[in-house]
């Protein structure tokens, strides 16, 4: 659970399809202490990220030979992903989303 001084933020990683690829951190805002509040699995090497700028979604590039884009809605308190969609990029390596 995010604290009142924290700032949410996520990572994606290289990691394959069974083990979080993207974790949800916070950010102290007063001593720039790092924490990992969580994380998903279920997509293969999401190697880049969007934040929608109203902060409701997430998207995310799925850097594998078929090319997936993955967009998840924000839990607005906890900053929690969850799965909207996922479409087929017709690229492979996809390593860029922009919102």
């Amino acid at each position: 659970m995010k604290e009142w001084n924290e700032q949410l933020f996520y990572t994606g990683t290289y990691a394959h399809r069974h083990e979080r690829g993207i974790y949800v951190c916070a950010l102290h805002a007063e001593n720039g202490d790092m924490r990992i509040i969580g994380g998903v699995e279920g997509i293969e090497r999401p190697s880049f990220l969007a934040l929608h700028p109203d902060g409701t979604k997430l998207y995310a590039a799925s850097e594998t030979e078929e090319g997936e884009l993955y967009a998840y809605q924000v839990h607005a308190q906890t900053g929690e992903l969850h799965p909207l969609d996922r479409k087929g990029t017709e690229g492979a390596h996809t390593c860029y989303v922009s919102v």
